[in-house]
């Protein structure tokens, strides 16, 4: 077999599985001898069709018309999953792409307005480790690798940096993040947070209160639940904020009043993260995020 592995989606880059070798496998499995074989009774039968449904069906076929005898159900279980991936890989063509589905690949700037595209582009331009740092190094964000870190089998750190301060002060200082986790932050700060800021109070923003990134432990602290993003340190809980004008808000403090002009900022950012983290928790999802927004790359769905 032979593998490719960049990122264009084009066949030539995929990974890539000679028929014949299926069918060597095959003959294997079902203890078919090259003198018992008929010439193209496999080959052309499979080869033929265009759809997965369909090669597997004539190749079932094929074999079990060769087979000289019945095999035991329970063997014929076993060896027909051994060689279904095989077949479900051919049956795609001879290649398999080495990107998820479903990412938009189109690219993104730190300097672009939120819409609703921008999770997923950011999703891809950070996909891959080299990728993530080329994006934070034309985005000019300051982000130090760091070796990694394996606490226990559910708590590990894998290339993660610090993210320093880049114009804007993050309290606690350099927290540690995923690099994808830093790039959603850094973008979010700039294009929801700062846009804000300045929209509502006309001031800038000069630092970003959170409360951590990294914790080894469940969600929600539940014993016996799921680990926690964080556990990865692939979420980030903000406590609020600090402008220019001296002005601090906060979550714990200014979110009950949503008419108030602090209020208005905070619902509006928890929009913003929205746009970029899969799961975006504040106060009006349940008590224990009354005093933070929990921002989290992963999987799922969450705007709360």
């Amino acid at each position: 077999m032979a593998f490719a592995g960049n990122r264009s989606g084009k066949c030539k880059n995929m990974v890539k599985v000679p028929f014949g070798w299926v069918r060597q496998m095959a003959d294997r499995v079902f203890h078919r001898s090259a003198r018992s074989r008929t010439a193209g009774a496999l080959g052309p039968a499979v080869s033929g069709s265009t759809d997965l449904a369909g090669r597997w069906l004539a190749w079932r076929q094929a074999a079990v018309r060769e087979r000289p005898t019945a095999l035991p159900l329970e063997k014929a279980a076993l060896r027909v999953a051994v060689i279904a991936p095989a077949l479900i890989i051919a049956a795609l063509g001879g290649c398999t792409s080495t990107v998820r589905p479903g990412l938009d690949r189109r690219p993104i700037a730190i300097t672009e307005p939120l819409d609703g595209s921008s999770r997923a582009r950011l999703a891809y331009a950070t996909s891959e480790s080299a990728s993530c740092q080329a994006w934070l190094a034309a985005a000019a964000v300051p982000f130090r690798p760091v070796a990694d870190q394996i606490q226990s089998e559910t708590c590990r750190v894998i290339a993660a940096g610090t993210l320093q301060n880049d114009g804007v002060r993050y309290a606690p200082p350099r927290p540690m993040m995923t690099c994808p986790l830093a790039a959603a932050v850094s973008l979010w700060r700039r294009q929801a947070v700062d846009a804000a800021a300045l929209e509502i109070f006309g001031a800038r923003v000069t630092q970003i209160d959170h409360l951590g990134v990294y914790a080894c432990r469940p969600v929600n602290n539940t014993p016996g639940a799921r680990p926690s993003a964080h556990a990865r340190a692939s979420a980030m809980d903000i406590a609020g904020v600090r402008l220019s004008d001296g002005r601090r808000i906060s979550v714990k403090a200014h979110w009950s009043d949503g008419a108030a002009a602090e209020g208005r900022f905070l619902r509006r950012i928890r929009d913003g993260a929205c746009q970029v983290f899969q799961t975006t928790l504040s106060p009006d999802y349940n008590l224990a995020h009354a005093d933070h927004l929990h921002l989290e790359l992963g999987e799922g769905r969450i705007c709360r």
